[in-house]
């Protein structure tokens, strides 16, 4: 019978510490128009982010990328905690320029600001920005700069 007693309470224990945190993640583009255009950049930076924190042993649930200009932060708060969030990570990527559809130009960040926020009293918990000494060259690129940074931000 002790021994029952026993068994239960560690598989209980056991239990506890196996909760994974949840973390919503929301990936904003802030551009000069205020418009949504979907870069390349911004779907690696979404792909390295949800990777990384994957990789972290986080639950995630996210949105699609959506433009800065629109975004809603207690919105945003809501749907997390109708998923059962307990963070929600806004991701702003931030882009100088636009480039022209003839220019060779490839659209690339020039800020990221992580903004790790508790989705009950919307406090904000940890921010990060993240500016580039060099421009990225490729989306593998962009999406290894995301992981490193939101482990960054995480272990913090």
């Amino acid at each position: 019978m002790r021994r029952s007693i026993l068994m239960a309470f560690w598989l209980i224990l056991m239990g506890l510490e196996l909760q994974a945190e949840t973390i919503f993640v929301s990936l904003l583009e802030t551009t000069p128009d205020k418009a949504l255009h979907n870069f390349e950049a911004s779907s690696a930076w979404e792909s390295g982010v949800l990777d990384a924190l994957f990789d972290l042993g986080v639950i995630v649930s996210n949105t699609p990328v959506q433009g800065s200009a629109t975004f809603n932060r207690d919105e945003a708060r809501q749907i997390a905690r109708e998923g059962g969030a307990d963070l929600l990570l806004i991701v702003d990527v931030t882009y100088p320029i636009i480039p022209e559809e003839k220019s060779k130009i490839r659209a690339v960040p020039s800020t990221v600001r992580f903004s790790l926020i508790a989705v009950d009293s919307g406090r904000l918990i940890k921010e990060l920005q993240y500016i580039p000494t060099k421009q990225s060259e490729t989306l593998d690129e962009d999406k290894e700069t995301a992981k490193k940074q939101t482990q960054l931000l995480y272990k913090k």
